[in-house]
């Protein structure tokens, strides 16, 4: 049986005495754990947002744990505001070197580049990292393609499990200031080859020299061997490679409590195994379209009723998006 590893990021605002607060000074530049890979907490966006980040775990017992470690590195008196906008709709970008870079960029390939900090930065969400063994295997493609196709049912579900309000626009708030091959949309690659082709279709946006970000140079392709690439790749679903491996991150979901964290992350790890058990069940078979995985989709949707019973059409990926 392979192994299942998943980890979590779940967003929100920081506030003290209801005003938002400057998270990296607050936290004295963030915090990384010693101990525990990847666990921390640090700004994303928005100055005042704040993301606690889990290491990557075997069960959701240890996520609830690795949340909870996180939440402890909040000073006393700040208040943690979950929610879809937790700051508003106009919020102050955090002062990283990289967000000025990329808007510069952006401006490149589309006249309303400049736009994207500003479009973003208010929304807060929870993502999924799902450990893979290779990024270009069938399995992490067939993955990688379901989770996008069934994002945003995934989220709807969400939405209204939590009765999560102020959610139209989410999805929308990475459309209209970039090419259109960096941003969400219903693709399905059914093969390592493909994705790769694609990818490399999608410029490199910023590179770091010297401890400066500057726009990468022009015509330079984006690889996802490339850490500084791959992350101005923003999909609902994207593939990630690190230095300890690789993942699939489900990036739409919904910022919710770590209660209901939890609660989701229980059924995150069983539509893992279950997509393991089938994969492994039935290896040979051919993803290449979004119906040849239509048993998959069903198989999942008895484990939870997260997943829809068949694949997403584009209409219905977009119509259910825009919620």
């Amino acid at each position: 049986m392979k192994e299942v590893k998943i980890g979590a990021e779940l967003e929100a605002g920081l506030l003290r005495g209801g005003l938002p607060a400057k998270t990296l000074e607050v936290l004295n530049g963030g915090f990384k754990s010693d101990e525990f890979p990847f666990e921390g907490v640090t700004s994303d966006l928005a100055e005042s947002s704040i993301e606690f980040i889990t290491t990557p775990c075997e069960d959701a017992q240890a996520m609830r744990a690795s949340l909870a470690r996180c939440l402890a590195r909040v000073p006393e008196g700040y208040e943690v505001r979950y929610g879809m906008r937790p700051l508003g709709c106009s919020v102050a970008i955090a002062p990283k070197p990289r967000y000025p870079a990329c808007n510069a960029a952006l401006l490149r390939e589309h006249p309303n580049g400049a736009a994207s900090n500003d479009s973003v930065a208010p929304w807060a969400s929870l993502q999924f990292h799902f450990g893979t063994d290779d990024p270009y295997s069938p399995s992490s493609i067939l993955l990688l393609d379901c989770l996008n196709n069934s994002g945003p049912y995934i989220r709807k579900q969400l939405i209204d499990r939590y009765r999560v309000e102020d959610t139209a626009g989410h999805v929308a708030c990475w459309l209209g200031w970039s090419i259109p091959q960096r941003v969400p949309a219903p693709r399905w690659f059914g093969h390592g080859e493909n994705l790769k082709r694609f990818i490399g279709s999608i410029p490199k946006l910023v590179t770091e020299q010297d401890g400066f970000w500057m726009p990468a140079a022009e015509g330079t392709p984006s690889r996802l061997e490339d850490p500084e690439a791959q992350s101005s790749i923003w999909w609902l679903a994207r593939p990630r490679i690190f230095k300890s491996g690789s993942t699939v991150e489900l990036r739409c979901l919904p910022s919710i409590t770590p209660e209901q964290t939890g609660e989701v992350a229980d059924e995150m790890f069983a539509i893992a195994h279950a997509f393991n058990d089938w994969t492994d069940a039935h290896r040979g078979r051919c993803w290449g379209t979004r119906m040849n995985a239509r048993e998959l989709f069903t198989h999942l949707s008895k484990v939870s009723p997260l997943v829809p019973k068949e694949p997403l059409s584009d209409k219905a990926w977009w119509d259910i998006a825009r919620q």
